[in-house]
């Protein structure tokens, strides 16, 4: 229950970073935008950002980004947007349902809709998945943690708990790569990511495994390749709270993650919108129910109850 716990906390969890000596700016991914306004030489320490995550060689992530939580009965929404999808995207859930089962599970648990705020030392992410919502806030200095998770159709159906940094992984907030399972390439590639020069490192799995065999995968965290974007502008303080946490001395800004070792489809997750700006102590709270558990006490309780808000559809 624990791998699985883990499992579909995998993309939960995202970071942000914001520039200072600016009361509010701006800066747009390059593709979109390109007068960049963002100064490179300074890092960010308070603001906000957007995540996008997109799911390139599918058209799949066009139906989970059209189904709106906030309007109930998500099985109905997502079988009426399949219906009226292309032959061509009825195929790719068809061949996707049979060949990668994992990949249709990481795409019903994504969090479509993702935003971060940050002040120095401390980050609050709130996001939106087909069938949670959920709020994390981290306390960078202490290593203290909180973390609230409801079902959208019932939000008396919730929990919250509490956890230190060493426990991410096991909370299931948070996947380690350990750099000795990978071949790691530095390579001379650089990309504008939301306004900041970003290089490019990419990560193979040694020894695939599982990764081999998507109909295993659901059982194991094993990631066959990572394409890692990170920047020297990003204090690398942040890559605590990505999805996977990745010893890179920049602070992580792209992630592109391929489960088995098909390339064909992956997923994708980014910095959109970064948006320098004071953050207000509203924004970073969270909500709360009660009564706040203790994810060293109480594992075992949070995992079933967890379990039982992701798979509510």
């Amino acid at each position: 229950m624990k791998k699985l716990f883990v499992l579909t906390f995998y993309l939960l969890a995202i970071s942000s970073c914001t520039a200072p000596n600016a009361d509010k700016k701006q800066v747009l991914d390059k593709n979109n935008d390109q007068n960049t306004v963002q100064d490179n030489r300074q890092k960010f320490t308070e603001g906000k950002i957007e995540i996008e995550i997109t799911t390139p060689g599918t058209s799949l992530g066009e139906i989970f980004r059209s189904v709106d939580s906030k309007k109930g009965n998500v099985r109905k929404q997502l079988e009426n947007a399949i219906k009226l999808s292309s032959p061509k995207t009825k195929l790719e859930f068809e061949s996707i349902s049979n060949k990668n089962p994992m990949m249709l599970l990481n795409l019903m648990l994504l969090p479509w809709k993702s935003s971060i705020f940050l002040k120095p030392g401390k980050a609050t992410a709130k996001f939106d998945a087909l069938t949670y919502h959920g709020e994390n806030t981290v306390d960078d200095k202490s290593g203290h943690g909180t973390f609230f998770i409801s079902t959208q159709d019932n939000k008396n159906q919730k929990i919250t708990f509490t956890y230190q940094k060493n426990e991410l992984g096991k909370a299931g907030i948070q996947s380690t790569i350990r750099s000795e399972d990978y071949t790691i390439e530095k390579t001379p590639i650089i990309e504008n990511i939301a306004g900041f020069t970003c290089k490019k490192s990419i990560y193979t799995l040694k020894h695939p495994g599982n990764a081999n065999n998507p109909r295993l995968v659901s059982n194991s965290l094993t990631v066959a390749k990572i394409e890692v974007w990170s920047s020297d502008q990003m204090p690398s303080s942040v890559n605590f709270l990505n999805p996977l946490y990745i010893n890179e001395k920049g602070g992580i800004m792209k992630l592109k993650v391929f489960y088995t070792t098909d390339e064909h489809v992956a997923i994708i997750y980014r910095f959109k919108k970064v948006e320098a700006t004071k953050i207000s102590p509203e924004e970073m709270k969270i909500q709360q129910s009660s009564p706040v558990y203790n994810y060293s006490k109480d594992a075992v309780h949070i995992a079933s109850q967890v379990m039982g808000i992701l798979f509510k559809i």
